[in-house]
């Protein structure tokens, strides 16, 4: 088997690279149409132009057609991230999910999130917030919740320990969601409302501080 690079040309006001390459084996011949990102294109040494074809070696062909396959994921990877936030969890399973190689997702992602583009700190803050004043969810239901989104755990650690999340007054909004303070009068339903209460991830403590609230708003 011989390759050949027939064609190099710069697309996309020089942002990418389009090249043609052919694979022969004897009389059977194959061409495909690859396109780099300019960055990635500048790190191998090749011509930026060509005036004849130019015969190459199978491993520049198998890293050609990687960083064709790494534009096109980078390429769909922004598109995502133009209509949701993701994490880079999150991102690269959308890739391949959307047909992208597993490797090319997972540097895609990774990639996209060095640029900048994945900001999964603000986002973990963002979501601490929300999850504890509008959902009126604990701590512990949180750190649940935003690891099932695929946030890295020790982003998630830094968000908790970071945000200002009010609990006992999230778990005081959810004790009246439930019912009141009237809950707690008989043993049976007080003992169902703290199992309860510690599923939405409240600790004693905060169910503790939380009634004290109510007790003081009556």
């Amino acid at each position: 088997m011989t390759y050949c690079i027939q064609n190099i040309r710069p697309s996309h006001d020089g942002e990418k690279v389009e090249l043609q390459v052919e694979a022969r084996d004897g009389n059977h011949r194959e061409r495909r149409d690859l396109c780099l990102a300019s960055e990635f294109f500048l790190g191998l040494s090749l011509p930026t132009s060509l005036s004849a074809p130019m015969e190459t070696e199978q491993e520049t062909v198998e890293r050609l057609d990687y960083l064709s396959a790494l534009t096109d994921a980078i390429g769909k990877g922004l598109n995502l991230l133009s209509f949701s936030d993701n994490t880079e969890k999150g991102l690269k399973n959308k890739l391949i999910q959307r047909g992208c190689h597993r490797d090319a997702a997972e540097e895609a992602a990774a990639y996209l999130r060095r640029k900048g583009f994945i900001r999964e700190e603000s986002q973990a803050e963002m979501l601490v917030l929300s999850l504890a004043m509008k959902k009126w969810y604990g701590e512990a239901r949180i750190r649940q919740e935003l690891f099932t989104k695929g946030f890295d755990p020790a982003v998630i650690a830094r968000a908790l320990e970071e945000t200002e999340a009010d609990y006992p007054l999230a778990c005081a909004k959810r004790i009246e969601s439930m019912g009141g303070l009237s809950l707690f009068a008989e043993q049976k339903s007080r003992i169902k409302t703290m199992a309860s209460l510690s599923r939405y991830g409240f600790s004693y403590d905060v169910i503790r501080d939380a009634i004290r609230i109510l007790k003081e708003q009556k």
